[in-house]
């Protein structure tokens, strides 16, 4: 990510101002204030120096605040989805600053994102850690279902998961998740935390029921993550010694009524 080198917010004045950022950028985010110097002015520039991956304005302008109807609000300017999207902002609060942010985590990536290169920074680099991924190939007759289904599902989990549409071609995501285009439609969930990304796959095909089922199961803290193992084979228990493998550890070590000794190797 490219860090900021000068100010961390535009100040604009007027609308033909404001214009020549849209212009030039996807999505801006703009802080609409009456008084530019209340808290929440002040958390606002904060923020937008603390947060390289959003382009901030701030104004202070009546036309502006009049235009956008808000003296105390943030407004993410796109083209994108439903357009623009406004949300009040005092400042108060223990969370505000952190709801702000999930307002424009939500609202600054379409609601379905297509994987490639160029948006796999904003993908990965963003503040949404919970990506719903479904591998697809786009000249297959599902498709266009898929990608329907997968933009209801992303407007119900908005802010809190992205919905990524990953094409065949895109062969290095394709290949590290493992899979083959005889699995597709096929969706798995990444979801990033302190301790890197786990990976929960959803069993079989992709449809809207079972998509939206296996969301709903990750979110309600049912899903477990799906380990990379080998088949297990009847020769790994047929000798003295057994062979366990990330499929059968918890079936005959965690619930095992015997103790038993591991080797690691």
């Amino acid at each position: 990510m490219v860090k900021k080198s000068g100010p961390a917010f535009a100040t604009v004045e007027d609308a033909e101002a404001l214009k020549k950022l849209t212009d030039a950028n996807d999505v801006v985010v703009l802080g609409l204030f009456k008084d530019g110097e209340s808290d929440a002015a002040t958390l606002y520039k904060s923020m937008s120096a603390n947060h390289d991956e959003y382009i901030f304005a701030f104004t202070t302008a009546d036309a502006l605040l009049k235009e956008y109807g808000s003296e105390s609000g943030i407004a993410v300017l796109k083209d994108f989805d439903e357009g623009n999207a406004l949300t009040s902002f005092t400042g108060e609060g223990d969370d505000a600053e952190k709801d702000a942010m999930m307002f424009l985590a939500g609202e600054s990536l379409p609601l379905v994102v297509e994987f490639s290169q160029d948006t796999a920074p904003k993908i990965f680099g963003g503040d949404i850690d919970v990506h719903v991924l479904t591998f697809v190939d786009k000249d297959a007759d599902y498709y266009d279902g898929v990608k329907d289904f997968v933009g209801e599902i992303a407007k119900e989990y908005k802010g809190r998961a992205l919905q990524v549409i990953v094409p065949k071609t895109e062969g290095r995501i394709v290949d590290y998740f493992g899979f083959k285009e005889e699995d597709m439609p096929t969706t798995v969930i990444a979801a990033m935390d302190e301790g890197g990304m786990k990976k929960y796959a959803l069993e079989g095909k992709s449809s809207k029921d079972a998509v939206a089922g296996h969301v709903a199961a990750y979110f309600a803290g049912s899903l477990k993550p799906t380990l990379k193992s080998e088949e297990p084979k009847p020769e790994d228990t047929e000798g003295p010694v057994t062979v366990l493998t990330g499929k059968t550890f918890n079936e005959l070590v965690i619930d095992n009524d015997k103790d038993v000794l591991v080797e690691f190797y």
